[in-house]
């Protein structure tokens, strides 16, 4: 059996059932609440656009899931220092893992995440539950600190897939002192315990001209700049085996915007979006 829930502008909570599948359907206006969601094997969140305004943790959670969970078409605005999206299986404080759910973030802008080392640590994505994978195609975003927190504190069984992604990073004391763009591993025990591969193709982070791009990404033991035709990059030499892009090259961050300007454009995600790949009204 499918559920459907018809999302109200303001707070909102399910708790299902671990063999329950869900639809959330956004609605024709902007939602300010904070989205959560407990348990449940399938979900779908497709379209919608959300000006975070709410007290809590994240703009949006899905905790506790066993099979899968599909985000796609979202403008997330975050007028609140928060993640917007923490999504997952076991959490990490946990300690026994029994959930592994595939988490896909596909065609989803989202925008101003702040965070404070002293206050709140904003992510646009952060790994606070385990996984079986993460697979990201198409997403822009922006922040003064944190984008994607993917350091294994809890399980990845398979991998982390970041394709076609680009993150600017806004210019404050806290970013240019404490923001990490992509922080895959902490350091090398990090990588020595975890098994997962990731793999980074198309990701691009543009950095003011002025900051050091090397300060930006984790690890930082072994990280080194370089250039091609391309233009600059930063690449792990010593974790090729670990961070390739899906040729099996070793993987390039790229420094800078896409050539033909942001993934997501704002007018093409939202409140009007529909997805070419999903029919919201079968079961």
């Amino acid at each position: 059996m499918v559920h459907r829930f018809q999302l109200p502008t303001g707070f909102f909570r399910a708790k299902l059932a671990p063999d329950a599948d869900a639809v959330f359907l956004p609605g024709s206006e902007e939602r300010s609440g904070t989205f959560q969601c407990v348990g449940g094997r399938h979900l779908y969140h497709v379209g919608g656009k959300q000006i975070w305004d709410w007290a809590g943790g994240a703009a949006e959670r899905y905790k506790d899931v066993a099979g899968s969970i599909f985000i796609e078409g979202r403008h997330i605005i975050m007028k609140r220092s928060g993640d917007a999206i923490s999504a997952g299986g076991t959490f990490r404080g946990d300690g026994h893992f029994t959930l592994f759910p595939d988490v896909y973030i596909q065609n989803c802008r989202i925008e101003h995440v702040h965070g404070d080392r002293n206050a709140v640590h904003a992510d646009v994505f952060q790994l606070d539950y385990s996984l079986r994978s993460l697979k990201v195609d198409r997403l822009t975003a922006d922040t003064n600190y944190q984008a994607f927190y993917l350091r294994p504190v809890a399980p990845i069984l398979s991998d982390v897939d970041l394709r076609r992604c680009n993150i600017k990073l806004n210019l404050s004391k806290d970013s240019i002192e404490n923001a990490t763009l992509i922080y895959l591993f902490g350091n090398n025990d990090d990588v020595s315990n975890s098994n997962h591969t990731v793999y980074l193709t198309d990701v691009y982070c543009e950095i003011p001209s002025q900051l050091n791009p090397l300060q930006y990404f984790s690890p930082r033991t072994g990280l080194h700049s370089g250039a091609d035709s391309e233009g600059p990059y930063v690449w792990w030499p010593d974790l090729t085996q670990r961070v390739k892009d899906l040729h099996g090259r070793p993987a390039r961050i790229r420094i800078g915007r896409p050539p033909g300007g942001d993934f997501v454009p704002a007018a093409s995600i939202g409140l009007n979006y529909r997805s070419p790949g999903y029919q919201c009204g079968a079961d």
